[in-house]
């Protein structure tokens, strides 16, 4: 049972886990299942979702500037040192000690960075859909860890600023709201 003792009896707690939002134990729940159970098949999860953070990195760097902002914003991701070399992150290079110890934050930037593909769409194309997409991977990456909630706002604010009309802020809160 993936629960706690401690509040057993208490709307059935004891049943339940609460520690983090489902995206992460989901997609380990897959890779479990497809390639076996251990610490491997844990951290090649948020390798691989490391690696689609580079990647979507570098796409739109590439597509709101040039190649090589995106190619620079992907080296400065992987060389910058940021945080405090530690037990836990021991190089201070965040896209690599995360990957390196499987956490499951991992995975926000991943749709956040969908998000920002879809709305940039979106704004070209005038498409709801699109909108309504941005919004479903911003629910996505809310669905990951909290934080991932601040996508939201972050294409609603771009919705607004680019004045691509209140449909289309509906049909991001939509999308979100079906992700949730």
């Amino acid at each position: 049972v993936f629960g706690s003792d401690m509040f057993s009896g208490f709307y059935g707690m004891e049943s339940r886990y609460y520690g983090f939002l489902p995206v992460f134990p989901l997609l380990l729940a897959g890779a479990f299942r497809l390639i076996g159970l251990g610490v491997f098949q844990a951290r090649l999860v948020a390798v691989v979702m490391g690696l689609l953070t580079l990647v979507l990195t570098y796409s739109l760097g590439s597509r709101l500037f040039r190649p090589p902002v995106g190619l620079l914003a992907v080296i400065l991701m992987l060389f910058l040192r940021l945080t405090v070399v530690s037990r836990y992150q021991g190089t201070g290079i965040l896209a690599l000690d995360f990957a390196r110890i499987a956490r499951y934050d991992a995975v926000v930037p991943v749709f956040g960075l969908a998000s920002l593909h879809a709305y940039r769409t979106a704004s070209s194309r005038r498409g709801l859909g699109w909108f309504g997409l941005a919004g479903f991977f911003a629910g996505l990456a809310g669905l990951s860890h909290l934080y991932g909630v601040f996508w939201l706002v972050v294409l609603a604010v771009l919705v607004l600023w680019d004045r691509d009309g209140w449909r289309a802020l509906l049909a991001v809160g939509l999308g979100f709201s079906l992700a949730w």
